[in-house]
């Protein structure tokens, strides 16, 4: 017998395991057709099981945004709490950029809340391609000295070296109390320093604020900004002033000047800090 001859009839052997294999795999392809309906197509499961009224009982998109005050600062440790069409509740929190993110879908409702501030609400339908960001207002009590001010600063009458950026600079601020601790938040220009907190920190005794503008590392504050086409700039010192009619009005005794020891350089008792609401 030829070559050909054997590849084109194999062996009886080998037949028999042949068809024995196909059987096994026909059997298995009607078992398949079964299960699925028989002729109609199969069936994708659905991968969230339809809740009361229809409304999916899992979430099945994400949204989110930032919870600030006016000025910008985040508000950190804000309650979020999401209303789902379902009827239930997903709470979550704000983190340190005062951002959050929810698990949500459909037509639901937002309200954001924290002591001090004025709660806000508002509906949204999910999913959303925009932030859904919110903006609180400081529920104050009249005579609370803390909250957002306009500060400006004004160098010495005697600093007649120092650009005029630096004479008279004005910044957005937030005023804050905690633990007997004064705290001001700087915001509105290019802040530098250590890495620290953009601000500076000190105490109140009545309607009397002492601060102490520091730039270490152990302070955690440090008040300097980069002046486009200028340089960078720091401001140190002791200041005290006093609240009144929303406003506080404290004189700095220290220094005004280029960074890194460089000139000009200020020194003075009689530069100005007014902060005004």
């Amino acid at each position: 017998m030829r070559d050909e001859d054997a590849v084109a009839f194999p062996c009886h052997g080998q037949n028999v395991v042949r068809d024995a294999v196909y059987t096994l795999a026909a059997v298995a392809l009607l078992a398949v057709w079964a299960c699925n309906g028989g002729g109609s197509s199969p069936t994708r499961p659905s991968p969230i099981a339809p809740g009361p009224g229809g409304a999916p009982s899992v979430p099945t998109e994400r949204f989110g945004g930032v919870v600030t005050e006016p000025a910008g600062f985040p508000v950190v440790g804000a309650n979020v709490r999401v209303t789902l069409p379902s009827g239930e509740q997903v709470n979550t929190v704000t983190g340190v950029g005062g951002g959050y993110s929810v698990a949500a879908s459909g037509d639901v409702s937002v309200r954001v809340d924290k002591d001090s501030y004025t709660p806000l609400e508002r509906k949204v339908s999910v999913p959303t391609t925009q932030p859904v960001d919110f903006v609180l207002q400081h529920a104050f009590q009249p005579g609370d000295h803390r909250g957002l001010y306009r500060l400006t600063v004004t160098a010495s009458p005697s600093c007649s070296t120092l650009p005029s950026e630096l004479t008279r600079a004005t910044y957005d601020v937030f005023l804050d109390e905690a633990d007997g601790r004064v705290t001001v938040g700087l915001r509105g220009a290019d802040f530098v320093g250590w890495g620290d907190t953009p601000g500076f920190a000190g105490s109140r005794q009545g309607t009397t604020f002492r601060f102490s503008i520091e730039h270490t590392f152990e302070d955690g504050y440090s008040f300097a900004v980069a002046i486009p086409g200028v340089g960078h700039y720091l401001y140190l010192g002791t200041a005290t002033g006093e609240y009144r009619d929303g406003r506080i009005s404290a004189v700095l005794e220290g220094g005004i000047g280029a960074m890194y020891g460089r000139d000009p350089w200020c020194d003075a008792p009689d530069h100005r800090l007014d902060f005004v609401r």
